[in-house]
């Protein structure tokens, strides 16, 4: 008897644990990453982003590939299921700071926008940009929010 109740403990005790981490396991945000070169002088990455499907948090991810070149445009692309209106954007150096310089602040929820970096002096301008670079997504709780973000480089 007292050995069936034991075991009954440890069933208990592995579902505490490994219920949720599963739950942490799918429910994540993801990026599906992909480059191109139009021009021999042109880079472009599109990040297909998709929001936690449950929180409609997105992760920080980190581009797989090292930027060289001058960041000249990025546009913007709310999904199908699209973020909360005026969600935020920022794409940020080794260093942390925001290469866009906040010109990716309160995209639209239902139009395709582009933005130029805005520089420290308030001018607008290609940045130059070297290294790996992480992308942050703020300001919506949508359920699995979808959208897109293209980055055009001049290099």
């Amino acid at each position: 008897m007292e050995d069936s109740h034991m075991k009954r403990k440890i069933l208990i005790l592995a579902l505490m644990v490994i219920v949720p981490i599963s739950c942490l396991v799918w429910a994540a945000s993801s990026v599906t990453e992909t480059w191109s070169r139009p021009a021999s002088d042109v880079d472009v990455v599109n990040l297909s982003w998709i929001a936690d499907a449950t929180t409609g948090v997105f992760t920080t991810y980190e581009i797989k590939r090292g930027l060289d070149g001058w960041i000249a445009m990025v546009v913007t692309n709310p999904g199908d299921t699209a973020p909360l209106a005026n969600y935020d954007i920022a794409i940020k150096d080794s260093d942390g700071v925001d290469i866009m310089g906040g010109s990716l602040s309160n995209r639209s929820a239902t139009a395709t926008e582009q933005a130029v970096p805005t520089l420290m002096s308030g001018a607008y301008g290609p940045r130059f940009v070297e290294g790996l670079i992480t992308v942050e997504i703020s300001g919506t709780t949508v359920a699995a929010a979808t959208g897109e973000i293209i980055i055009y480089i001049s290099r």
